[in-house]
């Protein structure tokens, strides 16, 4: 089984106006990760976790919310689940955005 690398995007906005962060950059969601080895593994639970979201999105916050090493609001943690397109997609040609957040984010 490999291991899976993950970086968060931020849908999470308590009052928002305007595009997201995702459609700015052209990311392909909330969520990114690196899979080292079979994906499949990583694929099932995903799609696993969005059937739970989609069948009981109330207990689905509070799981959420009750596995995280830090307190959210349960209504940031709900627009996280409502707001983004679910899917397993290849993020394409990502040096432009990987440009943005080196000049913008203090990195080098």
């Amino acid at each position: 089984m490999g291991s899976a690398q993950s970086a968060v995007l931020n849908l999470g906005v308590l009052e928002h106006v305007g595009e997201f962060l995702e459609d700015l950059v052209g990311a392909p969601g909330a969520c990114g990760a690196q899979i080292n080895g079979n994906p499949q593994y990583f694929i099932d639970v995903y799609k696993a976790g969005i059937e739970i979201a989609r069948r009981n999105l109330s207990d689905a916050i509070d799981y959420v919310a009750n596995k995280l090493p830090i307190r959210l609001p349960r209504d940031f943690i709900r627009n996280i689940l409502t707001r983004v397109r679910y899917g397993i997609y290849s993020p394409g040609d990502y040096r432009e955005f990987v440009e943005v957040v080196k000049r913008y984010g203090g990195g080098k």
